[in-house]
């Protein structure tokens, strides 16, 4: 594969984890074990501030456990009252 072709692969993918919420919101991202029916947690995340609305992106792995849970590609925004932040 061309080079230029796989630069436009590797963007696409990585803009994929990124979302846009309102100012006044917050991100949320969602979190697996690995097990398709095991446990999820999710994490709301500071997002950068952007005139008017605010981009979030969710790290590739949960950073409240040691055992590297990835990020499930399932994310929201959510208000203020229901924040509970990554460190």
């Amino acid at each position: 594969m061309h080079v230029s072709k796989l630069f436009i692969v590797g963007a696409i993918v990585t803009a994929a984890e990124a979302f846009t919420c309102a100012r006044e919101l917050f991100g949320q991202c969602y979190f697996v074990d690995g097990n398709p029916v095991g446990q999820q947690q999710r994490c709301a995340i500071k997002c950068e501030d952007k005139f008017g609305h605010v981009n979030c992106v969710c790290p590739d792995y949960y950073p409240k456990n040691d055992e590297g849970w990835p990020y499930s590609g399932k994310h929201e925004c959510i208000p203020v009252e229901f924040q509970t932040f990554l460190p």
